[in-house]
């Protein structure tokens, strides 16, 4: 199962077209998005929720 939670949604993020996908392994989300417009200033950050517990 590849559905990760985004919001209240889950979706399979390797169905889904991106311009960018961008996947920190265990970055500090609540850190991160202090500082990320820094980065990528046009963009929108959203948490994703991994359905595993490491990634391969």
């Amino acid at each position: 199962m590849n559905k990760y939670k985004i919001g209240n949604n889950f979706i399979d993020i390797i169905d889904k077209e991106w311009d960018f996908l961008i996947i920190f392994n265990a970055c500090r989300y609540d850190i991160f998005k202090d500082i990320y417009q820094n980065y990528f200033p046009s963009e929108t950050l959203k948490m994703a929720i991994s359905p595993t517990a490491r990634t391969l």
